[in-house]
């Protein structure tokens, strides 16, 4: 499976809408992302694990590896009161709202914990 087919399986005009923008919005953020297939989803990859889009039936998801360690000042990060132990996601339900500074905001908070962890894993082995 690659990512184009991952897209046009939702069936629905308006999720491929969503996920196309939305894996168009992460490329055009994050630099040098690596985008794979993992679990069945497209992932990106930013100094390891960074977000994975996912479809659901009425909205896409991009979740965070280490949502966990965001502040979420922007309250826009759903994932722990539903159990998740790491990930936060955020829900998209329309193409406006994926061009909020929020998210630009939460995307550059990501990509600096993401390197974090980067340099405290190489700290680790180093000693």
């Amino acid at each position: 499976m690659n990512v184009e087919t991952f897209i046009e399986d939702a069936h629905n005009q308006h999720i491929v809408s969503l996920l196309y923008a939305a894996k168009q919005l992460l490329e055009d953020s994050i630099p040098n992302v690596q985008l794979l297939i993992k679990w069945r989803v497209p992932f990106f990859m930013y100094h390891g694990h960074f977000c994975y889009l996912n479809k659901h039936k009425d909205y896409i998801t991009i979740g965070f590896f280490y949502g966990n360690q965001l502040s979420n000042v922007q309250q826009k990060l759903y994932g722990e009161s539903e159990g998740l132990k790491q990930v936060r996601c955020l829900k998209f339900y329309e193409l406006e709202q994926l061009y909020s500074d929020e998210v630009l905001e939460i995307l550059a908070e990501a990509m600096m914990v993401n390197e974090e962890n980067l340099k405290k894993k190489k700290r680790k082995r180093t000693k």
